[in-house]
């Protein structure tokens, strides 16, 4: 998707699974969700190399009202005082950049699994680890992330991205 495309949300439903799409002017769709309602137990992180754990408290920018300056104007986790759920995603997004790319870099694609909500307030440790690197259109890398609060995985993130896009193939 590129800055200013029209972007349609939509679900297509069946009688054994729900798709979110995200649409375009293109006849495919550009992303495609497919949600569940249980997110069942958060996998081991993957053997590799560790990176910098980093701490925040899930707070403003990172807390209940974090999508507001998107445009979400829906009050579920103001109303309940908890964390965004897109706050994970773009913590990801931060160890990736300030921890692995050399200079401009993309996302490529995660999972995320979203195992509790999170008090606002609520001390979080991220917990990064290099699970594989590889070499497609760029150096790329995999990481494995543990979202965690005392001693309970909240979210779980599988995050790929294209760190160097210097080499090439």
């Amino acid at each position: 998707m590129f800055d200013h495309d029209h972007v349609a949300v939509a679900a297509r439903m069946s009688d054994d699974e729900t798709l979110i799409e995200a649409h375009t002017d293109s006849p495919r769709p550009r992303a495609v969700l497919r949600p569940t309602l249980n997110a069942g137990a958060a996998p081991e992180l993957r053997p590799g190399d560790d990176l910098d754990q980093v701490t925040i408290v899930a707070d403003t920018p990172y807390g209940a009202d974090y999508a507001v300056p998107a445009g979400d104007d829906l009050d579920i986790c103001r109303s309940a005082g908890v964390v965004h759920p897109a706050v994970w995603p773009d913590l990801a997004n931060d160890i990736m950049h300030k921890q692995l790319a050399r200079g401009s870099w993309v996302h490529t694609r995660s999972i995320i699994r979203h195992h509790r909500s999170v008090a606002v307030g609520s001390k979080i440790t991220v917990v990064p680890r290099v699970i594989e690197r590889f070499f497609a259109h760029g150096e790329r890398a995999i990481v494995d992330m543990h979202f965690m609060h005392n001693d309970d995985i909240v979210t779980s993130i599988e995050h790929e991205a294209i760190i160097d896009l210097s080499i090439t193939d």
